[in-house]
């Protein structure tokens, strides 16, 4: 792993357990390239990486973007490729589900993720409380 990436995941990890939030969802945009050096923009199906308080993220993404993503600066090694004829969603749910992520548990949201793909999540998840993740990569982006 590129140390100044892992850094920046566990600093994110770190910032997480620090506000009491569970899970951060990073879309394809700014956010997600600045933690793992990889990011595919303006995509009408979800691309997420996935990041519990503890433990390894998971990017999940289009079937099609699974080399890419493999190729991350991060070196995140767990890609899980989803296809349009079996969508995301149960994907989604068996990796937060590993999470054992509780009911009113705080997930931080990519201030720029597709509100169709926000939605989805809170159909799944509708326990969870859901925040911008804006402030929180804000305060990891500072010099």
């Amino acid at each position: 792993m590129c140390a100044d990436f892992g850094d920046r995941i566990h600093r994110l990890q770190g910032q997480m357990a620090a506000s009491g939030s569970s899970v951060a969802v990073l879309s394809g945009t700014d956010q997600m390239r600045y933690v793992t050096g990889w990011a595919t923009y303006g995509h009408e199906r979800l691309v997420a990486l996935l990041v519990p308080a503890e433990g390894d993220p998971v990017f999940l993404v289009p079937a099609f973007h699974i080399q890419e993503a493999a190729a991350n600066s991060a070196e995140i090694t767990s890609i899980v490729g989803w296809s349009d004829e079996k969508g995301w969603r149960a994907d989604a749910s068996e990796i937060v589900g590993r999470w054992n992520v509780q009911d009113g548990a705080i997930v931080l949201v990519d201030d720029e993720l597709y509100a169709s793909h926000l939605i989805g999540l809170q159909e799944l998840f509708p326990g969870l409380n859901w925040r911008l993740a804006g402030p929180t990569m804000a305060h990891l982006r500072e010099v």
